[in-house]
């Protein structure tokens, strides 16, 4: 009787290699699109956040001018500070805190105006990527000014404007995020 050795072959067949290949690409094709709106989320989301932070700091900051008392002007012709308050800029793509000044603070118009200042600096200024983001269309918000002790919200320079929104989006139009403020200074995120 004359034996054979058989020989193991080890390795892949063409089909499995076909399988392994198109279920990674698959898979790949799939995670790379997930990122990509992911990206989208998370720059809406980081945007919206940095919105909440500048309204609540302006916020602050009025109560703080209250409690300090260090915006006494020095004579009385001298404006002083009537509130801090979020100015937004559509065009510009731009939201700054703002010092509202009058030389009458019962007089004030409660908004942002040629005789205000603007604060600088990074905690003061936000500006929306205009390369991704934009405000959208429905962004009501122009002014919001928060007038010390309490503090009384103001919306737009009207005091009968109940609520009103700052809404961002993705150039493209497929995400949204929106921050509203009514005129009891309660700020929410949807």
């Amino acid at each position: 009787m004359v034996m054979f050795k058989t020989q193991e072959r080890t390795g892949f067949t063409l089909i499995e290699m076909l399988v392994v290949i198109s279920v990674t690409l698959i898979l790949s094709a799939i995670l790379i699109g997930y990122s990509r709106e992911a990206g989208k989320q998370l720059l809406l989301v980081n945007n919206q956040a940095k919105l909440v932070s500048l309204i609540s700091r302006a916020k602050s900051l009025s109560i703080v001018t209250f409690i300090e008392n260090t915006a006494l002007p020095s004579s009385p012709s001298d404006p002083k500070v009537c509130g801090y308050g979020v100015h937004v800029e559509k065009g510009t793509g731009e939201v700054s805190i703002f010092r509202d000044l009058a030389i009458d603070c019962a007089n004030s118009d409660n908004k942002f105006g040629s005789g205000d200042v603007k604060l600088t600096g990074q905690l003061n200024v936000f500006q929306l990527n205009s390369q991704a983001t934009q405000f959208a269309s429905d962004t009501t918000l122009r002014d919001v000014i928060f007038i010390p002790p309490d503090p009384t919200t103001i919306i737009n320079g009207d005091v009968s404007t109940k609520e009103a929104a700052i809404s961002i989006e993705v150039k493209d139009g497929s995400s949204k995020s929106t921050v509203k403020i009514n005129n009891a200074g309660r700020i929410s995120t949807k």
